[in-house]
């Protein structure tokens, strides 16, 4: 009966090994399969007292659809632009004007208000809002105030996108010590 005393130990450590491996993956397994509940997110979404606080979205209709099919993607005539795109170019450019997105230049556009904004380092936040004659909710970029909806949340200021594509940027409203902080 010759046992050898030198493999004893690498044993040992080998089924250490396993069972840190099988703890590992089990662990790995759980955190994969984890599902976090989401609250549904409906066109008519409602704040905490029942009001609303977005618009429906605006629906296609069959002209808008001809018009995508007119314009086909894999046409040979196709080519590239001569200058590439880029994101920042985005702003820059004015939407198109669409038939029936007539604006009278006598009507103002009545703008939300900016309570406040809250931005970590990373660009991550929320502001508070209000639609004119609204209640002040809680908003984060995508979400809709009134027919607004939020592209951007800086310090101090929230970049707007109306119905017909314009931005519009409406800084928060100072506070009463006048500390930005």
């Amino acid at each position: 009966m010759s046992t050898s005393y030198g493999t004893a130990p690498f044993t040992r450590l080998a089924q250490t090994a396993l069972v840190v491996a099988g703890m590992v993956f089990v662990w790995s397994a759980i955190a994969a399969v984890r599902l976090t509940p989401t609250p549904t997110v409906d066109a008519g979404a409602r704040g905490s007292n029942g009001t609303a606080i977005g618009a429906a979205v605006p629906s296609v209709t069959d002209t808008g659809i001809a018009r995508a099919v007119e314009h086909d993607l894999f046409a040979e005539s196709r080519e590239a632009p001569a200058r590439a795109y880029a994101l920042a170019d985005a702003a820059a450019v004015e939407p198109l004007a669409v038939a029936g997105d007539v604006m009278n230049a006598e009507t103002p556009i009545e703008l939300p208000t900016v309570q406040g904004t809250a931005v970590n380092a990373t660009g991550d936040g929320f502001a508070m809002c209000a639609a004119p004659g609204g209640p002040v909710v809680v908003v984060r970029p995508g979400d809709m105030v009134g027919s607004f909806t939020v592209v951007q949340i800086e310090r101090t200021r929230v970049v707007f996108r109306d119905a017909a594509g314009r931005r519009h940027t409406v800084e928060a409203v100072a506070s009463p010590s006048g500390d930005e902080s």
